[in-house]
């Protein structure tokens, strides 16, 4: 029952979304204190940031293998060198 009397209150996900992206285009008016002019630019990194993580652009690859090398030793040894 509380979820139809906020329903009209509440943004959805897409509208976040699409709020986010024209705030990192520059394209919403209002930049953060209610003003008429474009977001500045801490706004928009912050948005860029928060559609980052929303995209999982910055998670951590769990696979443990991030920076590690593996060498394998696959070279013939002749022994007339």
């Amino acid at each position: 029952m509380a979820g139809r009397k906020t329903a009209g209150k509440v943004a959805g996900k897409t509208e976040v979304l699409e709020y986010l992206t024209a705030v990192v285009r520059g394209d919403c008016p209002g930049g953060g204190e209610g003003g008429g002019k474009p977001p500045d630019g801490k706004d928009r990194l912050r948005a860029a940031e928060l559609l980052g993580r929303h995209l999982g652009l910055f998670a951590e690859r769990g696979d443990g293998q991030a920076g590690r090398v593996t060498i394998v030793d696959d070279v013939g040894h002749d022994k007339d060198l």
